[in-house]
C-alpha cells in the first residue's frame, strides 16, 4: 500500500511538472520574463527528479539476489541524493545564469514591442499570461503537495507518529518526502516570482524581474 501511495505521489508531480515546463516555456517565449525562465528550469528540473525517483522506487522494489541478499531498498535513497544535486545544482545554477543575465541588460528572447499579444482574435498584455501561468503553478504543485501530505499522514496515522515535525524526520519514505519538500519549495518560488513580475510591471522596473 505505501509503494502504490508513494508511486501515485511521484506520478502526480511528474505530470504536473511537465505541464508546467510547456506553459512556462511559452510563457517566457512570449514575455522574454528572466522569472518565467527560471521557473521552467525549476520545472524541468523536478520533471527530471521525479524519472529519478521512479529509477530508485523499480530498483528499491527489485527481490534480494546472491549479490544483494538484503534486497535494494537502499537505491531509493541514492536517487533521493541525485534529485538534491540536480534541484539545487542544475536547476538553481541555470536560474541565477539567467537572472544576472537579464540584470546586465541582456535577454535571450525580446518581448514583443507594445507588450501584447493576440490569441484567436483576441489582444491583451503579454504579462497576463505570466501571471496566469504562475497562478496554475500555485494551483498544481498545492494539488502535489497535498498529495504527498495525505501519504505522509496515512504514514503518521500508521505508525502512530505524533506530529508532522516527527514523520518528517523519521521517515524512510524518500519519493514521498522529496516530492513533498519539492512542491513546497516551488510553490513558493512561484509566488516570489509573481511578486517579481508584478513589482517590475507597476514600477517599471526590470531589475525586479
Amino acid at each position: 500500500m505505501a509503494a502504490d501511495n508513494s508511486l501515485g505521489v511521484v506520478l502526480v508531480a511528474m505530470v504536473a511538472n511537465i505541464a508546467l515546463v510547456v506553459f512556462k516555456f511559452i510563457a517566457y517565449l512570449v514575455t522574454g520574463s528572466p522569472s518565467m525562465l527560471a521557473q521552467m528550469y525549476h520545472s524541468a528540473s523536478d520533471t527530471g527528479n521525479q524519472v529519478l525517483l521512479l529509477i530508485g522506487m523499480y530498483f528499491a522494489n527489485k527481490r534480494p539476489d546472491r549479490l544483494h541478499p538484503f534486497g535494494h531498498g537502499k537505491a531509493v535513497f541514492f536517487y533521493s541524493l541525485l534529485v538534491s544535486v540536480l534541484l539545487f545544482g542544475i536547476a538553481g545554477w541555470e536560474s541565477l545564469q539567467a537572472g544576472l543575465q537579464a540584470a546586465r541588460g541582456g535577454t535571450l528572447v525580446a518581448p514583443p514591442a507594445d507588450g501584447r499579444v493576440t490569441v484567436r482574435g483576441t489582444e491583451f498584455r503579454a504579462i497576463y499570461l505570466a501571471y496566469a501561468v504562475l497562478l496554475v503553478t500555485v494551483v498544481l504543485d498545492g494539488i502535489s503537495y497535498r498529495k504527498a501530505r495525505q501519504a505522509l499522514d496515512a504514514e503518521i496515522e500508521a505508525r502512530r507518529w505524533e506530529s508532522f515535525r516527527e514523520a518528517f524526520q523519521k521517515t524512510s519514505d524518500m519519493p514521498v518526502l522529496a516530492v513533498l519538500t519539492e512542491n513546497a519549495v516551488a510553490g513558493g518560488g512561484a509566488v516570489i516570482a509573481l511578486v517579481a513580475i508584478f513589482v517590475a510591471d507597476v514600477t517599471g522596473r526590470q531589475i525586479f524581474d
